[in-house]
């Protein structure tokens, strides 16, 4: 067996996620005769990937009760292309506008901070599913845990169909899936009990990071093999920053997420270089993001030397990267920020490292991220979030260019070594293969 056949349940190939994006990375080699995907995301699932399988999660599985049905458009169930969600006309057959448009919201908050969002549909395993799956003949079940009813529809189909699953995961979803409501404790319960279901039925479990794999080893007494996202050397190496020396102005880019755990951080450092401008230094920072939002947009309308990007291709993040002086990772300092990010590390980490340009690391100690900083080397690390002594620090490192040109070259070594998509391809598949024998 050569490759396995593998049935991806919830995360699907996507270029705007970074569990997708770590996905599309290390089932690159895979034929495409051997990848299924089962999720709700088929509207977003990248029509360049050569997967070409796709289940639509739709209302065959995820039941709606009523009265959230008569807000819900209804989703067919079944075999979609990529990037058709499968969505039919809204049960009620009108669209929401207006009055209704606000109830609905209205419902969401309240059924949210009642806590009964999990109790307004039923997850279950249907017959055209279940024999869809059979139909594809799967060897294993890849599932990264990250929302209740993919976690729910994952443990069904495993034990459903016996075979062996793979989970791999990417962020402690436990320490932040829940957020506040009045039954708080009760689903914080149900999520762990979960949670600790898959990784007791898993036969290879995987992290995101090393410091995941220690924490989870003495939380859950079970090995977790850390794999993340590793980068293709051969589409960075034509494009690799060979030397550091600016010219004005000095351009940092930041690409990601305009939300939690780096949206604090981010504007912290936006603050930051507008400050330093005033300061004489001529200095900009570009952010690309999917991400449309608006109010951090508009807190930024007092700042100075900041620019909204618009967003590119990722088969252009290469050459997007190393055209710029200085990439910025932010993390932010607040509890829920920690809690999100303790033990993951960002996909564009590998990217940002391999483009030869130095990274500023703006984050808390005793994350994942930092840890990984610490022991290689490869970042210029700022932990402390007073905004003076940021702007210092920013200071200090566009004034030594020899620190700056150490750093980055170290960020190359530690790429290469970690990083390989070839080598972590081939390791990743060994794991996969694993779980079968």
């Amino acid at each position: 067996m050569s490759f396995p056949r593998v049935i991806i349940i919830g995360e699907t190939f996507r270029s705007n996620g970074g569990g997708g994006i770590t996905m599309m990375n290390l089932f690159k080699d895979w034929p495409s005769d051997n990848l299924a995907v089962v999720t709700e995301l088929t509207m977003e699932s990248s029509s360049t990937f050569h997967c070409r399988k796709y289940y639509q999660i739709g209302y065959q599985e995820k039941k709606i009760i009523f009265p959230l049905s008569w807000f819900k458009k209804k989703i067919l169930s079944g075999e979609v292309m990529a990037g058709n969600s499968g969505k039919d006309q809204p049960l009620s057959g009108k669209e929401s506008s207006g009055p209704r448009s606000f109830l609905k919201l209205l419902y969401y908050k309240t059924i949210r901070v009642l806590g009964i969002n999990h109790l307004t549909y039923k997850m279950q395993l249907s017959e055209k599913l279940l024999h869809w799956v059979k139909d594809f003949s799967p060897d294993i079940v890849y599932h990264q845990p990250f929302n209740f009813s993919d976690m729910q529809l994952a443990y069904q189909l495993k034990c459903a169909i016996n075979i062996p699953m793979v989970i791999h995961v990417m962020d402690d979803i436990v320490s932040f899936a829940n957020k506040p409501n009045l039954i708080y404790y009760y689903w914080q319960k149900r999520i762990h009990r979960l949670f600790r279901m898959l990784i007791d039925s898993a036969s290879v479990c995987l992290s995101i990071s090393d410091y995941m794999s220690v924490a989870y080893y003495k939380r859950y007494d079970k090995n977790f093999i850390a794999f993340r996202n590793p980068v293709e050397l051969d589409e960075w190496m034509p494009h690799m920053k060979k030397q550091w020396e600016f010219s004005a102005p000095i351009r940092i880019v930041y690409t990601g997420r305009l939300a939690v755990p780096n949206i604090n951080s981010l504007l912290l450092f936006c603050r930051v270089i507008s400050n330093v401008r005033k300061k004489g230094h001529d200095i900009v920072l570009d952010i690309y993001s999917l991400d449309e939002n608006h109010s951090f947009c508009r807190r930024l309308k007092t700042l100075d030397g900041i620019n909204i990007m618009k967003p590119v291709p990722y088969s252009q993040i290469p050459e997007l990267i190393s055209g710029y002086d200085i990439a910025l990772l932010p993390i932010d300092f607040n509890s829920r920020g920690i809690r999100f990010a303790r033990f993951s590390i960002s996909t564009k980490t590998s990217e940002y490292l391999i483009s030869g340009v130095p990274v500023i690391l703006l984050a808390p100690v005793k994350i994942a991220l930092t840890d990984y900083a610490h022991r290689n080397g490869c970042m210029y690390i700022i932990s402390n979030s007073d905004i003076k002594n940021i702007e210092n620090r920013l200071i200090d490192f566009i004034n030594n260019q020899p620190l700056r040109e150490a750093i980055a070259r170290k960020g190359i070594k530690v790429a290469r070594i970690d990083s390989d998509a070839c080598k972590v391809r081939r390791e990743f598949k060994s794991q996969i293969k694993s779980a079968i024998h």
